[in-house]
């Protein structure tokens, strides 16, 4: 249904720029477009299929977001990333994505955990919460991104981070 729905979309966008394009060409000025000027036409003409072109893009972006295109499709969830981190051999690897050896790391899961009452939630670990924490401060990531790393909604990401800044 979604992909006939795009298909659509596509084809009215494509109308539509078709439609641009001919406004363009042909209801310009007569100075525009006289034999005489063929470089003003020619440019005339390019700049409407550009603008044709972005109109159309736009319009097929519309329908995917109005059509709900999953986004955080990915297998490795942010639980399954976190846990690669924990369980690899390799020391520097979850220093270089969370600023900490591991010690420390579940050191201070524990101590947040204690001290501050950090918890789950219904659908994140502690671990994991402080983990897209970290990453957000190593990395300086936009929250987009922190969506894909750890495939879960900006609204998750955003009240995880506000969480854990007021602890």
């Amino acid at each position: 249904m979604t992909d006939f729905c795009l298909v659509c979309s596509a084809k009215w966008a494509g109308a539509n720029a078709l439609l641009v394009l001919f406004l363009m060409t042909r209801l310009l000025p007569t100075k525009i477009v006289a034999a005489k000027h063929k470089k003003r036409r020619k440019l005339a003409a390019a700049s409407a299929v550009l603008g044709a072109g972005s109109f159309m893009l736009a319009k097929i972006q519309e329908a995917a977001a109005v059509h709900g295109v999953r986004r955080h499709t990915s297998i490795l969830t942010g639980r399954a990333w976190l846990q690669e981190l924990l369980d690899s051999n390799n020391k520097f690897r979850l220093r270089d994505q969370l600023g900490m050896s591991r010690f420390v790391f579940l050191q201070l899961v524990t101590e947040l955990e204690e001290r501050a009452g950090l918890g789950p939630t219904r659908w994140m670990t502690a671990r994991e919460r402080v983990a897209l924490f970290l990453y957000a401060i190593v990395t300086n990531v936009a929250n987009r991104k922190l969506q894909e790393r750890f495939q879960r909604s900006g609204h998750t990401i955003s009240t995880c981070v506000y969480a854990l800044c007021i602890l």
